[in-house]
């Protein structure tokens, strides 16, 4: 059965502009790393043929050598450009389709893959295709012009080389925003500007943060969770975290004027395994809670106010209680009921932004790769007692969280304080699963012991807690403020998430 993978991105260009570059198969290598050169046979247009080549010098030789050509199926100027491509017993259809909309341009690509061939064939050349393609969206409207808008921010993302780092890049590039990127080692291939850093000490990569326009700062650097917990592992969790959140607080101290929008990543996980407590921005932490959890998301959001003691996000009415050195300190709780609203923080900010974000739902992110690969594998049942709750969000509605956060969205303001990154309605695990199989048109599958996935996790080098665990996490904030997920049930997201069956052509 034909299956369809889908992305989709908003550029702050008219199709027009876009179609300059989209419109000639022959500049695709320009702005898709994945392929190396492409020749076409005559002009651009309905019924021309070509050939490409796609990277890896494997895939030259083979597809250079056997691959027909590739057929230009539809050329509709500044609308729609499909290729088909022969495939060993099979047919590999690439469609972009440019839509005007609120004042700029909606690009997806849609790539579909039929016939006998079809599931090696997504595999081997569709993975390569898709890689990073919201990075390609960022290239392709550069190459059709796209500038930074008057006014824009510079946005300093650390830790913007990950999946999630390389999506929120794309983004706010192909909305107009000036990107900058702290990593530990330069990607070349990232078409931003990079500072190198060691996400401890304060060097020459502040001059990212000083520039004469507005200046924001997005702070997602941190080891992966994905990792045994052991106290070493553990410990590296926590500094890479509080680290990297001290060095650039204090590199913010020596600029000359207050960095306008700071959102520091955090997690549900601080509330660790919350069962049926429905938790919300103004929750207090579980103590002392999972090492893992709590021991490393706790202490990461304290070191954003500069503080040394343990802490706890309960607001009562007369404010929030911060402990310091073992003194303990009132302060007022603003309108999300935040740790340290309306208080001192310790970094230079106007506007700031805790970001607990639940589980992304990502198709290049490791927790979706995984959860897809176990239900694949004929392993998608439920886990352990199947009523863990789990909190998720789409990853386009964390997108659209944090250009709230920024000052992006005209239409929500948010507070300073802790938000939620989570949609409205949570599942619990055996839902979870079921939907997948649903999505994925896999069997029932037998549900896993615990004991099951404690034994399996130590051979996958993973914390079985990540899956045994759970929260209820939702957010009163961004309900109060007007923010409107555009996928709010798990089915919505998995449909646009995962690969779906092909609609026939018309």
């Amino acid at each position: 059965m034909p299956r369809t993978t889908t992305y989709t991105q908003w550029i702050a260009l008219p199709p027009e502009r876009l179609w300059a570059v989209l419109g000639d198969p022959a500049r695709w290598p320009d702005w898709n790393p994945a392929v190396t050169a492409v020749t076409l046979h005559a002009a651009p247009g309905a019924g021309v043929t070509g050939d490409y080549l796609p990277r890896g010098r494997v895939n030259e030789a083979v597809h250079g050598r056997l691959a027909a050509p590739f057929t230009i199926a539809t050329f509709v100027p500044e609308r729609e450009l499909t290729l088909e491509q022969p495939e060993p017993a099979g047919l590999m259809r690439l469609r972009w389709t440019l839509t005007p909309r609120d004042g700029g341009t909606e690009l997806v690509q849609r790539l579909t893959f039929s016939g006998g061939s079809a599931m090696v064939a997504r595999k081997v050349v569709g993975q390569l295709l898709q890689t990073d393609a919201h990075t390609c969206f960022a290239r392709l409207a550069r190459l059709a012009g796209l500038r930074p808008v008057e006014d824009a921010l510079t946005v300093v993302i650390a830790g913007g080389t990950g999946a999630l780092g390389r999506t929120l890049a794309a983004d706010l590039t192909c909305r107009g925003q000036r990107v900058r990127i702290l990593t530990r080692r330069a990607v070349p291939e990232l078409p931003y500007a990079q500072f190198e850093w060691d996400g401890r000490t304060v060097g020459e990569w502040v001059t990212a943060l000083r520039n004469p326009g507005r200046t924001a700062v997005i702070n997602l650097a941190g080891k992966l969770v994905d990792c045994r917990p052991t106290a070493r592992n553990v410990a590296e969790l926590r500094r890479s975290r509080v680290d990297s959140t001290q060095a650039l607080v204090e590199a913010s101290k020596t600029l000359e004027r207050p960095v306008d929008y700071w959102v520091q990543a955090s997690t549900t996980a601080i509330w660790a395994d919350a069962g049926e407590i429905r938790c919300t921005e103004t929750t207090p932490l579980p103590d002392p809670g999972l090492p893992q959890m709590t021991g490393v998301a706790e202490p990461w959001e304290r070191a954003f106010f500069g503080e040394r003691g343990s802490m706890n996000s309960a607001a009562g009415e007369s404010g929030t209680a911060i402990e310091t050195g073992g003194e303990v300190e009132s302060r007022g709780a603003g309108a999300s009921g935040a740790v340290g609203a309306g208080g001192k923080v310790a970094a230079n900010v106007t506007h700031w932004t805790i970001l607990r974000t639940s589980i992304v739902l990502d198709p290049d992110a490791p927790a979706m790769k995984r959860l897809v690969t176990l239900t694949k594998a004929g392993l998608g049942g439920s886990v352990g007692p199947g009523t863990q709750w789990f909190s998720w969000i789409h990853h386009g509605d964390w997108l659209g969280i944090v250009r709230a956060a920024l000052g992006l969205d005209p239409d929500v303001a948010l507070p300073n304080g802790i938000v939620v990154a989570a949609t409205d309605f949570p599942v619990r695990n055996r839902e979870l699963m079921a939907a997948l199989r649903r999505q994925l048109r896999r069997p029932w599958s037998p549900p896993t012991p615990a004991a099951a996935l404690a034994i399996g996790a130590v051979f996958l080098r993973t914390d079985a807690a990540l899956g045994l665990t759970g929260r209820h996490a939702t957010s009163e904030v961004l309900r109060q403020a007007g923010f409107r997920f555009r996928y709010p049930t798990l089915d919505e997201a998995l449909t646009d998430l995962l690969p779906e069956r092909a609609k026939k052509a018309k």
